[in-house]
């Protein structure tokens, strides 16, 4: 057939209901009385939640206590890296705290969700991969990706800024058993198996900032972090330095191992004892451990839980991170005391730091923002209703189709 005689093409929608627009409608006519009973029905959900999530708040027990910035008291002025630096923060429990009892920090102005900060990282570097020298990727890590000649690793604004100030559980009195202070499983389970790795392959080349490192990429014991145990005869004159080429071998690492003694196992969450770990192209690189020794160990590095939580960035400039549990009930008129060594510089930015002891409920912590705007929607919702119904009691409803409103 032709062109010219084929049928006309039509733009004309098929001659269905829905093409048509023919559906059947329904839209409700507000009369008052139906307005005034919407206000009243809408007024008890949300009070109702408003005063759940508000008593759900007031049940949490939390204590503050300010140990750095503007506004530090004067009992805790020797917490300041200007003066001691190092101190006992003391909590008098006012009120029976059930365990889980959750210690954390908190800053103020403190900006990690700045666009700049939160984007410094390399991803692939915190799951296992070294890289040398010149490669592309590090540029992710701009504008911090090396300290003088050596490659930070990990690089990047969020993990040199790690929050370092080391906190221990001092003393406490009235309380039951022996309380501890537990730095395990602060950080979020898919974080640490799927986020965060020890050095398990280098990156022998300059890549193209892909993060392949294409035909580059080695692998095997000279590329991987490894560590063994070991007794103090082994390792003993090797602590904190390189190991001889035979003290290596004699304990199954490459050469260029170095020793350790875990004499803090509460903190560090190791085994109390001696080890011998390596890392790989350890001359090239500056490794957590070795930025940050207050904090982490050479046994965790990158899979440190302090670190892990850090790295999580937070949305406003006022945060809190999870730093241990305590896991004993606090009853009241005990005292815990938390002894810290400050090493976080907060003058910079001019912000504070504290430490909080907290409870939680299932609403989370102490936050009465949501109960309380609960409460003032439902209570407007409610005075709106009564005023609707009033008027309608007293003067009626207005007569329809009366000429004297059109006036």
């Amino acid at each position: 057939m032709s062109e010219s005689n084929a049928a006309p093409v039509s733009k004309k929608p098929l001659d269905t209901p829905f093409r048509q627009q023919r559906l059947p409608a329904w839209q409700p006519i507000l009369t008052p009385q139906m307005v005034a009973v919407l206000f009243l029905t809408l007024a008890i959900p949300f009070i109702g939640l408003g005063s759940v999530v508000l008593q759900e708040s007031d049940a949490v027990v939390e204590y503050v206590k300010q140990y750095d910035g503007s506004g530090v008291s004067s009992e805790l002025e020797s917490c300041k890296i200007d003066n001691a630096g190092l101190c006992n923060i003391t909590f008098e429990i006012k009120d029976d705290m059930e365990a889980p009892v959750y210690l954390y920090y908190q800053l103020t102005n403190f900006y990690q969700n700045h666009r700049r900060y939160a984007k410094s990282y390399l991803a692939d570097q915190l799951l296992g991969t070294v890289y040398q020298s010149g490669s592309e990727a590090l540029a992710y890590c701009d504008p911090l990706s090396k300290n003088g000649s050596l490659i930070l690793n990990p690089c990047g604004l969020i993990a040199n800024t790690l929050f370092n100030d080391k906190i221990t559980l001092a003393t406490t009195s009235g309380t039951s058993g022996h309380p501890k202070l537990d730095t395990t499983g602060i950080a979020w389970p898919s974080d640490k198996s799927d986020k965060f790795a020890q050095p398990t392959s280098y990156c022998k080349k300059a890549d193209s900032g892909s993060y392949s490192c294409g035909d580059g990429v080695k692998t095997g014991t000279d590329y991987e972090f490894a560590k063994v145990s070991t007794t103090s005869s082994v390792v003993g004159g090797c602590l904190g330095s390189v190991c001889s080429d035979s003290i290596c071998g004699s304990v199954g690492l490459p050469d260029g191992c170095k020793g350790y003694h875990c004499d803090e196992p509460d903190y560090y969450n190791c085994n109390a004892g001696y080890y011998a770990y390596y890392y790989p192209e350890d001359d090239y690189q500056q490794y957590l451990y070795e930025t940050f020794p207050e904090v982490v160990s050479p046994l965790e590095g990158a899979t440190n839980e302090h670190f892990i939580v850090w790295m999580r960035t937070a949305a406003l400039p006022t945060f809190r991170k999870l730093y241990g549990v305590i896991d004993t009930d606090l009853k009241k008129g005990a005292s815990i005391t938390i002894q810290v060594e400050a090493n976080f510089d907060v003058a910079g930015f001019e912000g504070t730091k504290s430490l909080v002891l907290s409870t939680v409920t299932w609403f989370g912590g102490k936050n009465s923002f949501f109960g309380v705007a609960f409460l003032v929607v439902g209570s407007i919702c409610l005075v709106v209703g009564i005023a609707l119904e009033f008027n309608l009691l007293y003067n009626g409803p207005r007569k329809a189709g009366d000429r004297i409103y059109l006036d």
